[in-house]
């Protein structure tokens, strides 16, 4: 696979690991208020108040901690960041939302650590050993079982919604990578902050054209808020972290557990079943994470 040791990245500790696992149980409740607020708001506007709502609440602590002058000095990788890891892909997780379960789409974005490292090896020359490409095909196996899901996806679109959220997923892992070349030094929170503050004028004309006619109900505007203050803005703060602390390679492990919280609160909350395929395919595409992930080497000793 490749090396997941980029400069200035160690050894994951017990603390890591943990931090990995309450990331993991935080975003998972991302898909869950996309289904719920993305019907009623649109792509779009639900993505913008996601995004001013992370803003609003990590500004505070920016100016709190005087690193207002790093968003100036990084603007322009702040810039990409923004646009690799929190514009682009919103929205298009947004739009698949709209076409099927929260579980299905956390486990289509399973597939950040398999993009990451397909990326790193054609970006950054990192090693792809014959376990790593064994992990890639595994993976994309799984996606298939997923394509062909009759109950999880709406067969009006097509297969769109699937592509849409695959190329959010490779999206995440481009600018995991680019942000630990990039941003290396820069605090999590000003990347963060950041990311969320380009990301809301750059979304403000279109969520405008696009808002809609019908008053969004109390528990939408609950969820998007909800979305933007803890799937947003303290999980951003904490993935960065992690990506400087452990490298990018090690932290896009995240998606390991993303699928079964995401499961889990989905049928439990919206009622939302867990197919045969689902299953499947999730089994499938963490087994390819894990072979490219190198979570089944064999230990020297």
């Amino acid at each position: 696979m490749a090396n997941s040791s980029l400069p200035g990245s160690q050894d994951p500790s017990f603390k890591d690991l943990f931090e990995l696992f309450l990331l993991a149980s935080i975003w998972g409740g991302t898909f869950l208020f996309l289904r719920i607020a993305s019907p009623e708001f649109g792509p779009f506007p639900v993505v913008l108040l996601r995004t001013l709502s992370a803003a609003l609440f990590l500004i505070p602590f920016l100016c709190f901690s005087k690193q207002q002058a790093l968003l100036v000095e990084n603007w322009r990788p702040l810039f990409i960041v923004s646009l690799t890891t929190t514009i682009l892909p919103f929205c298009l997780l947004a739009y698949t939302s709209l076409y099927t379960t929260s579980g299905y789409i956390a486990i289509l974005n399973s597939t950040v650590p398999i993009f990451t490292v397909i990326i790193a090896f054609l970006w950054l020359k990192q090693r792809l050993n014959f376990t790593g490409i064994i992990g890639v095909l595994i993976g994309f196996v799984g996606i298939i079982f997923l394509a062909y899901d009759d109950v999880s996806l709406d067969k009006s679109t097509g297969f769109l919604p699937i592509y849409a959220a695959l190329l959010a997923a490779a999206l995440y892992g481009l600018g995991s990578l680019y942000s630990k070349q990039a941003l290396t030094g820069v605090s999590p929170l000003a990347v963060a902050t950041g990311s969320q503050l380009f990301a809301v004028f750059l979304l403000a004309p279109a969520a405008a054209y696009f808002w809609p006619e019908q008053t969004p109900s109390k528990t939408a505007w609950f969820s998007v808020i909800s979305m933007g203050i803890f799937c947003t803005a303290i999980a951003l703060v904490q993935f960065y972290r992690l990506v400087a602390r452990i490298g990018p390679t090690r932290t896009v492990m995240v998606a390991y557990l993303i699928p079964v919280f995401s499961m889990f609160w989905g049928n439990l909350i919206l009622g939302e079943a867990i197919t045969t395929n689902m299953i499947l395919g999730c089994s499938l595409t963490l087994i390819g994470v894990g072979f490219t992930s190198n979570l089944f080497r064999r230990k020297k000793y």
